[in-house]
C-alpha cells in the first residue's frame, strides 16, 4: 500500500528497523516552501535525516489504529493501522532528481 500526501509518501512495511530513535511530536514533514506541516493524529514517528543517498528517507511511522494525516494545504486523509516507511516524494526529471516541493 502506498499513500501520497503532497510531498510526503508513505509505504506500508512489515517492520521498523531496531534502534530507531522515537521522534517527539506529531509532525512528520515540514514544507520548505510554505512551512506547513504534515501531521499525524496518533502513532509513533521514528525520524532520520532525508538525503539523496538514502532516497530521501524521513523515517518510519507505527500506527496501532487508524490515524488522520493533516496539512494546511491538502485534504485530511485516514491512514490505516500499520507500519509505514516515510519518504519525501520526488519528481521525474530526465536531467536530475528533484524533491517535490510543498
Amino acid at each position: 500500500m502506498i499513500i501520497r500526501h503532497g510531498d510526503l509518501l508513505l509505504i506500508k512495511t512489515d517492520a521498523i528497523p531496531q534502534g530507531m530513535e522515537q521522534h517527539n511530536g506529531n509532525s512528520i514533514l515540514e514544507g520548505e516552501v510554505s512551512n506547513h506541516h504534515h501531521r499525524i493524529s496518533k502513532g509513533t514517528i521514528f525520524k532520520t535525516e532525508p538525503t539523496i543517498d538514502n532516497n530521501y528517507l524521513l523515517g518510519y511511522l507505527d500506527l496501532e489504529s487508524t490515524g488522520l494525516l493533516t496539512h494546511e494545504e491538502h485534504k485530511t486523509i485516514e491512514v490505516p493501522a500499520g507500519k509505514y516507511i516515510l519518504h519525501v516524494q520526488r519528481e521525474y526529471d530526465p536531467i536530475e532528481e528533484r524533491r517535490v516541493r510543498d
